[in-house]
């Protein structure tokens, strides 16, 4: 057995220990420990767009999180969208992230780290990790990031194949419907502008950013139509 092999189920083992899979939960304390990090999420993701939250290690890192699906950028976004590890050190004088980058250093965030879930050619989603003190992942913690964002994406896998045919595995489903509603705002956004659903969600988040209200809440508004978007946004 190589290195590698040995290293990933050695990991395996220490998630296992922790209790029965898909353990979602406890993938991300096990991610954060062996990568030095402060915390951990979980996150599914289809084209680029933060679709649930599947779990989380503490409070910051699920507000980090959210600011993503905010926002629509981040190491999460940007580490589906490329298939590769982001690292990304914040509060510099050229921004990567821009908004993302002012909240989560206001968050104590100072560093952030994001792992491409991946199972040949499926990727559900991203392993996110943050830590409170600057400083660049060491190469053995990039790789047990790594290793740890494989044994996520097979959770998932494991996870879905409990469902029934056309339905969303229930562990799946938590974290999925908390922006379920969002997306059916986007669509509502979407026939009210006759515009695309992307530019309709590009909509829906700049409203809550500009407003300061979580976008959950306008997406409620929008789908109670106590918020239509045909006429500058307006409550009704």
């Amino acid at each position: 057995m190589n290195n590698g092999a040995s290293r990933r189920l050695l990991l395996l083992r220490r998630v296992l220990a922790c209790g029965p899979p898909p353990a979602f939960d406890q993938l991300c304390r096990v991610t954060a420990e062996v990568t030095g990090t402060t915390g951990a999420t979980i996150v599914l993701l289809e084209r680029g767009v933060v679709t649930g939250l599947l779990a989380s290690s503490d409070p910051v890192a699920s507000q980090l999180e959210a600011l993503e699906h905010l926002l629509g950028e981040g190491p999460s976004v940007e580490a589906h969208e490329q298939g590769v590890v982001v690292q990304a050190e914040l509060g510099s004088d050229e921004p990567r992230y821009n908004a993302y980058e002012h909240q989560a250093v206001s968050l104590g965030v100072a560093t952030v780290a994001a792992f491409p879930m991946r199972v040949g050619l499926v990727r559900p989603g991203v392993v996110c990790t943050y830590r409170d003190t600057p400083g660049a992942l060491e190469p053995d913690q990039v790789s047990d990031g790594t290793i740890m964002a494989e044994l996520a994406a097979q959770s998932v896998l494991l996870a879905q194949t409990e469902a029934s045919p056309g339905q969303l595995a229930h562990e799946l489903e938590i974290g999925a419907d908390l922006h379920a509603i969002v997306h059916q705002a986007a669509g509502m956004v979407a026939v009210q502008l006759e515009i695309p659903l992307t530019l309709a969600l590009v909509r829906l988040r700049a409203h809550a950013f500009g407003s300061d209200q979580p976008l959950r809440d306008v997406a409620e508004a929008v789908v109670d139509r106590r918020l239509r978007f045909d006429d500058d946004a307006h409550e009704v």
